[in-house]
């Protein structure tokens, strides 16, 4: 999810870090977009952690720099936990996808996908 975050949000560079792209990534992106259980979000700080130990290695960067970054990750990882067990701060998307995983639709079946979402636009329109 970083790597897609880094790329679709950020620039492109999934190398590049910075205090305030992990807390776009952390605080805002990931639990509006992302729909997990409480335990993905749990590991999600130290997938990121080493990813961006990675990247920073990849890029030459800077010791301190690295550590100053990765220093971010647990200022915001309250935050994120706490915004990913909220259903309210989620997108469109998520919400869509949250009403049908709570209407029992198997998401993996395209076609109960589909006749849900028809059912949703159909309640949406009135």
């Amino acid at each position: 999810m970083a790597i897609d975050f880094a790329v679709d949000y950020e620039g492109g560079d999934p190398l590049r870090w910075s205090p305030v792209v992990i807390e776009l990534f952390m605080a805002d992106w990931l639990p509006r977009k992302l729909l997990a259980d409480r335990a993905m979000f749990e590991a999600a700080p130290g997938a990121l952690d080493a990813w961006v130990r990675y990247a920073g290695r990849a890029r030459g960067i800077p010791a301190g720099a690295i550590a100053m970054n990765t220093a971010a990750i647990p200022e915001w990882t309250a935050t994120m936990l706490a915004a990913a067990d909220d259903d309210h701060t989620a997108g469109p998307a998520k919400q869509f996808m949250l009403a049908a995983q709570q209407a029992g639709i198997d998401l993996s079946d395209p076609q109960a996908i589909n006749t849900f979402m028809a059912e949703w636009n159909d309640r949406s329109e009135r």
